[in-house]
């Protein structure tokens, strides 16, 4: 693999882990999962979903990483 190609997919992903961080975050933020309000203990459920939801953008961004790597690299022979 190319640097160029590497540096890309790397860039890729990053920009798709923050977005699907913030999106994630978004809507868990509609149902008021993760944000119990000020003083308020998280409870082993919140944490779990807020875990879960890293974790997911993880390997959203890192699959997304991989695809772009794939894409830009040259046809095998």
């Amino acid at each position: 693999m190319k640097p160029a190609t590497l540096l890309n997919a790397l860039i890729q992903g990053v920009i798709v882990f923050f977005l699907s961080v913030s999106l994630l975050g978004f809507v868990a933020a509609l149902f008021n999962a993760t944000d119990p309000g000020p003083g308020m203990p998280h409870t082993p459920a919140q944490q779990r979903l807020g875990v879960g939801i890293v974790v997911a953008s993880v390997i959203f961004g890192l699959m997304q990483a991989r695809g772009v790597a794939r894409r830009d690299a040259p046809p095998s022979e």
